[in-house]
């Protein structure tokens, strides 16, 4: 990598990817980012998250936000201490099932496309989900 290369119109850093194409799988974009580091936490319970550093397989993740989470945590403080608690991997694996499709990637707009044409979302467990934008 190099930095600060000047140029007669402004600065050129050369870097050592090219941005914009994905790289990282799933696992590893729950790891990195900061938003989303209780969804990966719970998902380490029983190696829930290895199957989402498969390369041959396609997923679409509904990715609680540490927001989100902490929402449950004021809510329901006695379901989010027990899932977060590490024993009840069980419990966890089905909550984080309810918001995975394995098998395809698809866009919020095709989400909520299949929604409106009485589809819904289909996950690994549960009935299929129905997504909706603010707009709607």
């Amino acid at each position: 990598v190099e930095a600060n290369v000047g140029a007669s119109n402004g600065v050129i850093h050369s870097i050592n990817r090219v941005l914009g194409i994905p790289q990282d799988t799933i696992e590893r974009k729950l790891a990195r980012d900061p938003m989303m580091s209780k969804t990966f936490d719970l998902g380490k319970q029983e190696h829930f998250n290895d199957q989402l550093n498969k390369t041959d397989l396609q997923f679409t993740f509904l990715v609680p936000t540490d927001q989100a989470w902490d929402q449950i945590k004021k809510d329901f403080a006695t379901a989010y201490k027990v899932l977060f608690m590490g024993d009840f991997f069980y419990q966890v694996h089905h909550i984080l099932e309810r918001h995975l499709q394995v098998g395809a990637k698809l866009s919020i707009n095709e989400l909520v496309k299949a929604s409106q044409e009485g589809k819904g979302f289909e996950v690994m467990r549960g009935s299929p989900l129905q997504l909706s934008t603010h707009e709607d």
